[in-house]
């Protein structure tokens, strides 16, 4: 699916129902017997989506479900082929079953579009990836260097963990795809080893980047990079490591890009701005509340990703590990009319943890040198011990929360104490 500049949100919606569909009934249930059967219960095999929001009739799928990954791998077999895969493929096994040329079909047809060459590491999973999503991954990576402004004349050196990680590979295979000279080096070399390349772009986490851009003798006499691109994994770029980098940078633009476990592509910004472009040739992105509903008005959720197109591992709305604002709307910085997220802090645990909890009232928080303080206000203090005892098994899991009950008429002049404060501020 080809995106054109300037496509309508409406065009686009219907274009990724058109690929998603496609890719639904001739490739991921047929070939995949992790999601065939899902596919199924939703009511989803088979049958045309009529609109992209169709595809929440299949329940959000967490990362740990798909164990190590290998029954989320398309797996084609002679039968699928012939009678539900792609037309063009259904063709290839029909004249490999009346010429007898079976090999020869399998090696310039099968092979290339479902075969899985190079593995990527999410986790425990391992993400397969065949030479068409390979060349997927490429043209990605080729938006992402003309998002961060990247031009054909620069130099490029990747401070990337290389191995099985994705960010390696989608920087590499674009800049072979843009026609950019890229020097792939250890994160752990000296400044001076990246300076001798006297690069106008360089990429790692950030961290490795402030090292390097902070060794102020290794650049003497030696221009600075014009383009710094931080690559956050997991989670955004914190606004302190941004501006950290800003300041070391001394003039460059910092262009803030992220990786997630379970999505097969990096999220960039464009240069001079801060959302994440997503890439709605390759993937559907959505973001859900704590139901798993989709978030209304600008809220921020948890983002949910799938995969359209891709050969080796499909995966279909995948809780990641961001929360974010999912805006639609035209990019006040480049004009491109994909959709951005915009990433937020994630709520702590703890406040979920009292504000679902039926018995607390009221709760005040009062952070210390090195625990959290919260103190509850119980709707009946009589089961004070087994409340107590509930929301210290809640919250178990949070590092440094000590939690105490406190009558009501205490907790009404600790709220109170807190306005009069903040109205003093």
């Amino acid at each position: 699916m080809d995106l054109t500049p300037g496509d309508s949100r409406a065009r686009l919606r219907q274009r990724q129902r058109r690929a998603l569909d496609r890719y639904l009934r001739s490739e991921v249930a047929p070939f995949a017997p992790f999601w065939r059967s899902r596919l199924i219960k939703a009511g989803l095999s088979g049958q045309r989506l009529q609109r992209v929001e169709d595809l929440r009739r299949l329940p959000i799928t967490e990362l740990a479900e798909l164990g190590d990954g290998r029954e989320a791998v398309l797996r084609p077999t002679d039968s699928t082929l012939l009678h539900e895969g792609p037309m063009r493929m259904r063709w290839g096994a029909a004249i490999a079953k009346v010429t007898g040329r079976g090999s020869a079909v399998n090696r310039t047809l099968v092979e290339p579009a479902y075969k899985p060459i190079q593995w990527h590491v999410h986790g425990a999973l391992l993400v397969g990836s065949t030479s068409e999503d390979i060349e997927t991954l490429a043209e990605l990576g080729r938006r992402w260097l003309e998002l961060a402004g990247v031009r054909s004349t620069d130099v490029i050196v990747s401070l990337l963990a290389n191995g099985p990680r994705l960010p390696f590979w989608q920087l590499v295979h674009g800049a072979r795809r843009a026609g950019i000279a890229v020097v792939p080096l250890d994160p752990a070399v000296t400044p001076a080893a990246v300076t001798a390349v006297a690069p106008n772009v360089v990429v790692g986490s950030p961290e490795v980047l402030a090292a390097v851009l902070d060794a102020d003798e290794a650049w003497t006499g030696i221009a600075r990079p014009t383009t710094i691109i931080p690559v956050g994994v997991g989670q955004p770029i914190s606004a302190d490591d941004h501006d950290r980098l800003v300041d070391l940078a001394q003039g460059g633009e910092v262009v803030d890009a992220l990786w997630v476990e379970g999505v097969r592509t990096v999220w960039s910004s464009c240069r001079g701005g801060s959302d994440l472009h997503t890439h709605a040739t390759a993937e559907l992105v959505e973001v859900v509340d704590d139901d798993g509903r989709p978030a209304r008005g600008g809220a921020s959720g948890s983002v949910v990703w799938t995969g359209i197109g891709w050969k080796g591992t499909a995966l279909l709305r995948l809780r990641t590990s961001v929360h974010a604002v999912l805006d639609e709307s035209k990019c006040r910085t480049c004009g491109r009319e994909t959709p951005r997220l915009i990433p937020v802090e994630p709520a702590p645990m703890w406040i979920a943890v009292l504000d679902d909890h039926p018995e607390v009232e009221d709760w005040i928080a009062e952070p210390g040198p090195s625990t959290l303080s919260l103190s509850v206000a119980l709707v009946d203090g009589r089961r004070r011990r087994r409340v107590l005892d509930e929301l210290e098994e809640l919250l178990a899991e949070c590092d440094g929360v000590e939690v105490a009950v406190v009558p009501k008429r205490r907790m009404a002049r600790m709220l109170s104490s807190t306005d009069r404060a903040s109205e003093g501020q």
